[in-house]
């Protein structure tokens, strides 16, 4: 298959992260509200160099409910923070959003040179 006419899907995973997660007592960091703008912020880099080959998505977990990622589930008990970044349902990065990272990434899935 052409790698360059498939959709590729970008989830952005928030919920809260614990005390555990940091060591640090109440830490809440990444609230809600910050990811889902970084997640609009992603797309909108995204949108430029993929046009519509790249659907991003924020998913808040308390609403969409970790039985529905379990691979969310799993990478949290290995104790990552989040957000969790999913690449068409597998994790690529956990505890931020690294754009670069990203596009490399979904370079690779589309069979495209590094330096588009």
């Amino acid at each position: 298959m052409d790698g360059q006419n498939e959709m590729v899907l970008v989830e952005v995973i928030d919920g809260k992260n614990t005390a555990a997660d940091s060591g640090e007592p109440g830490d809440n960091c990444g609230s809600t509200g910050d990811w889902r703008e970084k997640t609009r912020e992603l797309s909108r880099e995204l949108q430029k160099v993929y046009e519509d080959r790249v659907k991003v998505k924020y998913v808040d977990i308390e609403e969409a409910g970790i039985e529905n990622y379990l691979v969310v589930e799993e990478v949290r008990y290995l104790g990552f923070r989040y957000p969790i970044v999913l690449l068409n349902g597998q994790p690529l990065i956990a505890g931020g959003i690294i754009v670069n990272e990203v596009i490399k990434s979904i370079n690779e899935l589309l069979n495209m040179p590094e330096e588009y």
